[in-house]
């Protein structure tokens, strides 16, 4: 079977939206299928040595480096205050989202591959112009039966949170071309029901289209449970090492309660440290009080397990306001480290309900009373400090979130393939 992937993210990026469909096309290309890969020129200088696992792989447009996981103050300086009115200018009136620019060298690829006949085109957003791309490329494949998967890592025209654009110019245009799009398409995917949901409520899709296939995780890979942490033990108190691996965003997950809660039960006489990789996406962590809180900027996906497992637990901070789910989720429970979650909602994700019934996981609730809250977690820590779930329980709690059930959910949503297009 020959595929094509088109999306704007792909390895050696490292954030989810690279990490999904390289997966796909790995597990894919390894049952000696035809994969290539249309993706962007960024990182494309970085070390990326897995190319051979694929049929091509086209990295088109301008490079741009990876965003400072520092957050350095900018001076003001007239130069300064003129380039940040241009920036919010040129953000409010940029379409479809930020990489618009990517329409020139995506247009001649898809061009040139015009006669190129695939069994399957997946498409991947926040990049929209991967799904305009794959919707010419499909029109001229009409003498072959090519089925052709939209696939969301966010939404686009129901993202009022987030907005990939501005809606005030722009949403009535969104919705329209987004409507168009998913018209032409074989089947399009989202990772929740609840955006799910949203699409078809907005009628931006058909529901006989929509398919829910979550979060995938590769658990061997991610697997740390039975590999020690590193307790500090240099004083009377031994220190209880925590570690929070993603980005915080205003207004959607902010650090405030994860701060406040480290704080707090410090003062409850158990020592905890927190380290924290990821962008710092704007937030001045020198404004905060941070003796026992570490940022040390954005890691490599790579180095995730080694981090890991010098923990004792690992730290999940839920969306407040953002339909999608966090891939992290699917993540966090594969290491088999006990988990505290800061729940945004009265009901925590049900693979963190799995997981704490299994008494690994420490739901903490933002409703409930801060001293009581503190108090639960500080025994939840001193309980499960060293513990850590067999790789049988968690492949337990993540049954069907594994890498081969998940691809058989992609055939699955595009329905038969024919026999030259059947995945095994």
């Amino acid at each position: 079977m020959k595929i094509l992937l088109i999306n704007y993210f792909f390895p050696p990026a490292i954030d989810a939206h690279a990490y999904r469909w390289h997966q796909l096309m790995r597990y894919w290309s390894g049952q000696g299928h035809e994969v290539d890969v249309i993706t962007s020129g960024d990182f494309e200088d970085e070390v990326f040595a897995e190319s051979h696992r694929f049929s091509s792989i086209t990295r088109l447009g301008r490079k741009r480096k990876q965003h400072s996981a520092v957050y350095v103050e900018k001076k003001r300086t007239l130069r300064n205050d003129i380039k940040a009115v241009l920036l919010t200018m040129y953000r409010k009136v940029y379409w479809p989202d930020a990489f618009w620019h990517w329409i020139f060298p995506l247009t001649v690829a898809l061009f040139k591959r015009r006669k190129v006949r695939y069994d399957l085109i997946v498409s991947y957003y926040p990049c929209l112009l991967a799904h305009i791309g794959a919707s010419y490329l499909h029109s001229r494949q009409k003498e072959n039966e090519t089925r052709w998967i939209a696939d969301y890592g966010d939404p686009f025209s129901t993202s009022d949170s987030m907005q990939p654009n501005n809606f005030a110019l722009y949403k009535k245009i969104n919705i329209f071309v987004e409507r168009l799009i998913l018209k032409r398409c074989s089947a399009v995917v989202f990772t929740n029901e609840t955006t799910a949901s949203d699409y078809v409520q907005a009628k931006i899709c058909e529901q006989e289209k929509v398919s829910v296939i979550p979060h995938l995780v590769d658990i061997n890979s991610f697997y740390v449970g039975s590999k020690s942490s590193l307790l500090d033990k240099t004083s009377d108190i031994p220190t209880i090492r925590l570690i929070y691996i993603g980005g915080f965003h205003k207004g959607i997950r902010e650090p405030d309660q994860l701060f406040d809660l480290v704080k707090a039960v410090n003062g409850l006489g158990v020592s905890l440290e927190l380290d924290i990789y990821g962008p710092a996406n704007g937030y001045d962590f020198g404004m905060y009080d941070l003796g026992n809180i570490n940022h040390h900027g954005i890691i490599a996906r790579e180095l995730v397990p080694t981090a890991i497992e010098a923990a004792d637990f690992v730290v999940n901070v839920d969306n407040i306001n953002c339909s999608m789910t966090p891939s992290k989720i699917v993540e966090l429970i594969a290491t088999g480290k006990p988990i505290v979650n800061i729940g945004a909602k009265n009901t925590p994700h049900k693979l963190f309900s799995r997981y704490e019934n299994e008494g690994y996981c420490f739901n903490y609730d933002h409703v409930e009373s801060h001293e009581n809250g503190y108090a639960k977690i500080a025994d939840f820590l001193r309980k499960n400090t060293g513990r850590h779930a067999s790789i049988d329980i968690v492949k337990a709690v993540l049954d069907g979130y594994d890498l081969q059930d998940i691809a058989s959910q992609y055939i699955t949503a595009v329905g038969e393939l024919g026999v030259s297009g059947e995945l095994k």
